[in-house]
This record gives structure tokens, sequence and C-alpha cells, in this order.
């Protein structure tokens, strides 16, 4: 009965992921989606990466209002995570309704106080703003933007915390880019897959 409902949850999360990655012009709502599960390789890395999150994430938490809470980040972070890949772009809107969904599950469970989501909210994401302000752009506003929604929903602590831990993935990563010359100095690499997989790390083993 789990692995259904969490099955069930994949799926229904993974359509609304993939409608939004993947917009076309047909009309047809059961075609859009037919031809997302046939036609794009990356769907069934989508789908798997979300049954294996949502059912680590159960695993620690439960089915408490901090699953659900943590899940409808974990699928707004993978989303802006390929679009980062993508196009090197953090969708405004995709940020503004995470900021807006933390903002309400803030209300609906007692694990985060209300002053620790804003000051997760206004201090990760500031210091992320005036990070690149001094860098000049290395660092995106998108990535100071995506930082105040992460504060939202994990508080202050957890949020320093996954800074700390994505900006030392981001500086392996980039370190052996550069010994091996797969990139150069100005290489600008996409931060918000290493937030991702820095929240997963604290999400699931803090």
């Amino acid at each position: 009965m789990l692995y259904l409902i969490m099955i069930t949850m994949t799926l229904i999360m993974s359509i609304i992921i993939k409608l939004y990655l993947y917009p076309n012009k047909n009309d047809n709502f059961l075609k859009r989606v037919t031809d997302l599960f046939l036609k794009q390789k990356i769907t069934l890395f989508i789908d798997v990466f979300l049954f294996i999150i949502y059912f680590l994430i159960y695993r620690k938490y439960g089915f408490s209002s901090l699953f659900f809470s943590n899940i409808i980040l974990m699928s707004i972070l993978l989303t802006i995570s390929i679009m980062d890949i993508k196009m090197k772009i953090i969708p405004n809107n995709l940020v503004i309704s995470g900021i807006i969904l933390g903002t309400i599950m803030v209300f609906l469970n007692n694990h985060i106080s209300i002053i620790s989501a804003l000051l997760g909210c206004t201090i990760c994401g500031g210091l992320i703003a005036i990070i690149s302000f001094i860098t000049r752009g290395s660092i995106g506003m998108g990535d100071a933007k995506l930082f105040a929604c992460i504060g939202i929903f994990l508080g202050l602590h957890m949020t320093l915390g996954i800074l700390i831990v994505a900006t030392i993935l981001s500086g392996l990563i980039g370190l052996y880019l550069l010994i091996f010359k797969k990139a150069d100095r100005k290489t600008l690499l996409p931060f918000a897959p290493y937030i991702f997989a820095a929240t997963i790390f604290m999400m699931v083993f803090n």
C-alpha cells in the first residue's frame, strides 16, 4: 500500500514537472502526457529520481506535514535544476510559487518557526545577492532568489548548511573540470543542481 501511494504521488508530480519543462501548443492534454512519457528520454530519469527522493524523505519524516513540505520543495528544486542545466535560467514563476507555497507550509507545520523561515529567506537570499553583486554575476540573482525560497521552507540553520555544502560541491566539481581541462576559469557552471544535491544531503542525512 505504501509503495502504491508513493508511486501515485510520484507520477502525479512527474506529470506536472514534465508539462512545465516541455510545453507545446497541442491542446489535447492526454496526447501531451502520452508524448512526454514516450518521447522524452529524461522523463524516466525524473520518475525514478522523484520516487527515490520521496521514499528517502518518507523514511525520515513519515507521512507528516513536514514530509509534504519537503517533497514540494524537492520537486521545485528538481525542475529548476533541469532548467538551469538546459537553459541557464532559474524561472521567476517557479521561485515565486515556491515562496508562496513555503509560506503556507510554515503555518501548517510546527517544525520551523516563522522567525527562522524569515531569517532563512532574508539572510541566505541576501548573502547570495551580495556575492552576486561582488562577483559581477558569477553567481546569478536567480540563485539568490532560490535560496530565499529554500530559506522559507527549511529555516535559517538548514539553509546555511545547504549553502555551505553546495559551495563545496560546486568547488570540487569545478576543480575537477579545470584539472582535466573540461572547462576554464571563465566557464559558468549552473549552481542550481549543486543546491539541489546539497538539499537532498541535508534533508535526508542531517
